[in-house]
């Protein structure tokens, strides 16, 4: 499309007013570059968190603590922040979609597992498919969930003859003053107070989150690379900088000690490091100093 052709169909929603140009100024001097700013600003933030605290959830499935993230990797920033924001436009499109499809009618128990269980619902498979582990825990939460939804009615209006009355009152309720997504949105829209509740609470669930994501991510681990050094093996356990984090381990037994070594990397043809891929089906086994064992 050309820039006249653009400029043609912008002024056609201005027909008839002789101050077209002051509009278009006034439409660009409207547009909030402040909040555009704390957006970007708070994604990185975000972003930096969620790395950080999957990292540190990876690391402390076998025992290594904090000290040795030393740098957060920029490519695993801007994966967590794209992670975020496909996650955000996916419960955005289904809840969107699934609403739509929802709202025709106005049978009283479809609109309660609308307003109610929808965000739920949603949320539910976002999670499941994020870890499917997860999956089964979800299921029965959301079973809960729902069926709790269709028992408070009961309770909540014993005066009221007939369960579809009851659910019609609690839908009157609900679209007032009730707790759904389009009373939050519009909470968060309105009330500051809210909004800050929302960053805090967003700032510290989803990097708990992904620290519980990085445990469950090192449990699940399977393919690791070790590597020979006079006579001693050592599996490389994760990445810091340009540096590995390394460990004792027993071939024979897949078992590591928690004896954490940072390595530089580096080889030469002369002296080279040999690489040997390795599937441990079974789990990696560690070797706590004082406590024993685990799996």
């Amino acid at each position: 499309m050309s820039s006249r052709r653009s400029y043609r169909i912008v002024k056609r929603r201005f027909d008839g007013n002789k101050n077209f140009s002051q509009k278009i100024e006034k439409e660009i001097g409207d547009f909030n570059w402040l909040d555009t700013s704390l957006i970007i600003g708070y994604s990185t933030i975000l972003g930096y968190l969620i790395a950080y605290s999957f990292q540190k959830g990876y690391l402390d499935y076998y025992g290594i603590t904090n000290i040795f993230i030393s740098q957060i990797n920029i490519v695993n920033i801007i994966i967590s922040i794209t992670v975020v924001g496909t996650s955000l436009f996916y419960l955005y499109i289904a809840y969107n979609n699934l609403s739509g499809i929802l709202s025709h009618g106005s049978n009283p128990y479809i609109q309660i597992f609308k307003e109610r269980f929808l965000p739920f619902l949603v949320v539910g498979f976002l999670l499941g498919a994020l870890d499917p582990e997860w999956i089964k825990i979800i299921s029965l939460l959301l079973f809960i969930i729902l069926i709790t939804i269709y028992l408070v009615p009961i309770a909540k209006y014993k005066e009221i003859k007939g369960y579809g009355n009851k659910l019609k009152q609690e839908i009157k309720y609900l679209d007032e003053e009730g707790f759904t997504l389009k009373n939050v949105m519009l909470s968060v829209k309105k009330v500051p107070s809210f909004r800050i509740f929302i960053i805090v609470a967003t700032l510290t669930v989803l990097p708990s989150l992904s620290n519980l994501f990085g445990y469950n991510q090192a449990k699940r681990e399977t393919d690791y690379v070790y590597f020979t050094n006079e006579r001693n093996n050592y599996l490389i356990i994760d990445r810091s900088g340009d540096n590995f984090i390394i460990a004792p381990f027993d071939v024979k037994k897949n078992l590591i000690e928690q004896k954490f070594q940072i390595i530089e990397i580096k080889s030469d043809m002369e002296k080279p490091f040999v690489y040997n891929k390795i599937t441990i089906k079974d789990g990696l086994r560690i070797f706590k100093n004082k406590s024993g064992e685990k799996r």
